[in-house]
């Protein structure tokens, strides 16, 4: 769920090939101790500065005791209400790139890059597709199983069409897998020279410090906020690990992450093993989960990339997860295996899910064969130095089409009807609450915590 602290620190050869002016704007201030997408935030940002020594991050949402200060990588923060826009002018002015965490972010904010920077590339980071998350959710919450969401068929309904409206507003959209980017061109018709893949960005070399015989129990890891964590950890104390406790009742399982709630903690029964923690210090956690012998992620629904299966395979832990957990990880999807070309076992029933958490706990040789393909997934698919390359070229050929005019019929269509609309809205709300001495920037702290949900 978070970097080691040695990814944040500058890299003593930096190749600047220009120097442009940045704008990252953020749903929420990103936390690098709590999710994945904190994680891969900042490691974002520390990429930027390859080619920009002038970046500000901005953002609507409080600023918490969690949030990753972002002064070390010399980023500058601004603090902006989504009615009067305070200070957003003045800095968008200058901005070549401007890049959106989220689609709400894009939503909320670049109407106004827009209106006072209109040559300013716009970027959307979606760090996963919101709406295929949601639709997987209502599926497996009515019934269906994790087989039936791997080939849901998604309607046209108003949170999918809020979502692609704006990648269609956007120059270049990031996304964090090759199936989401072929989702994307094939069912709603994104152009595909706009779409590019962005996964995580590792710095550290991955290794396995602690062989098979020296590492024993389960684990899991995730914030306890993000939905399909909290899902995966009661279908796992419900029908995962009674059938897993049974074949070894002197192994356990320890849950950890960030913002467990009372009910959460309360799952703990230390008489069948299975043991909430809670949060984990940032620094603790790689030597912590080193010591493990087999990672779980019983993801039944969600989207993206998986932040809590990467940091397994960067210490060599091999992962037992569901299909929805592989996607975006490298794993082909055609038959459960047990073999080595993936750095786990991979099935979708409670049956098939403890069987594998089973045989991969005992079985010395495939678990060896296992976490090395893991260890080589991790540089394949994560590397820093390939992923931060490959950013800063899409940005710069995005920033190259722009500059010369190039421009996309349908994309202007759309940035010009939603633009009208969300300038008379807001002129609407600011003069309503204006009018009734309501403080505008009020609004600011309910964000941050609907957007929490969405961090893996």
């Amino acid at each position: 769920l978070c970097a080691r602290s040695s990814q944040l620190i500058s890299r003593s050869r930096v190749l600047r090939r220009s120097n442009h002016n940045v704008v990252y704007v953020g749903t929420i201030w990103p936390e690098r101790a709590s999710s994945a997408a904190g994680v891969r935030t900042v490691a974002i940002l520390q990429a930027l500065r390859e080619i920009s020594t002038d970046i500000t991050y901005v953002s609507h949402a409080k600023w918490l005791p969690t949030s990753t200060p972002l002064s070390h990588l010399s980023i500058k923060t601004l603090k902006s209400d989504l009615l009067q826009y305070e200070g957003y002018k003045e800095v968008i002015e200058k901005a070549d790139i401007v890049i959106y965490d989220r689609f709400i972010a894009e939503e909320q904010f670049s109407w106004k890059t827009r209106e006072f920077n209109p040559k300013a590339v716009n970027v959307l980071d979606t760090q996963d597709l919101h709406f295929l998350r949601e639709a997987r959710r209502d599926a497996i919450l009515g019934g269906a199983t994790i087989d039936d969401v791997m080939n849901l068929q998604i309607p046209l309904n108003d949170k999918v069409l809020r979502e692609i409206s704006a990648i269609m507003r956007s120059d270049l959209i990031f996304v964090c897998s090759e199936f989401e980017k072929s989702l994307l061109i094939e069912r709603y018709g994104i152009a595909p020279e706009k779409v590019k893949v962005l996964s995580f960005l590792y710095s550290e070399e991955s290794t396995r410090s602690i062989p098979w015989e020296k590492r024993q129990n389960f684990f899991m890891i995730g914030n306890f906020r993000h939905l399909p964590n909290a899902d995966g950890l009661r279908w796992m104390k419900e029908e995962i690990w009674p059938r897993v406790r049974l074949a070894l009742p002197e192994a356990n399982m320890f849950i950890y992450g960030a913002y467990p709630r009372k009910e959460d903690m309360e799952l703990t029964d230390k008489a069948s093993g299975f043991i909430v923690k809670g949060p984990l210090k940032e620094e603790r956690l790689y030597k912590k989960i080193s010591g493990f012998r087999v990672g779980v992620a019983p993801l039944r629904y969600g989207a993206g990339i998986k932040g809590k299966i990467a940091d397994c395979w960067s210490v060599g832990t091999p992962v037992v997860t569901t299909s929805i957990g592989a996607e975006g990880m490298g794993y082909t999807r055609n038959s459960d295996f047990l073999d080595d070309t993936w750095g786990g076992f991979v099935s979708n029933s409670p049956r098939d899910i403890a069987d594998n958490m089973i045989s991969l706990y005992t079985n010395r040789d495939t678990w060896k064969k296992v976490s090395d393909k893991g260890l080589s997934l991790m540089e394949e698919l994560f590397s820093y130095d390939k992923n931060a390359g490959k950013l800063n070229s899409d940005i710069l050929e995005a920033l190259k089409k722009k500059s010369v005019g190039e421009s996309d019929l349908i994309q202007s269509i759309i940035t010009h009807a939603s633009d009208s609309h969300f300038r008379v809205f807001s002129k609407h709300v600011l003069f309503r609450n204006t009018s009734r001495g309501v403080d505008t920037t009020t609004n600011n702290d309910n964000s941050n915590n609907n957007n929490n949900q969405q961090q893996e």
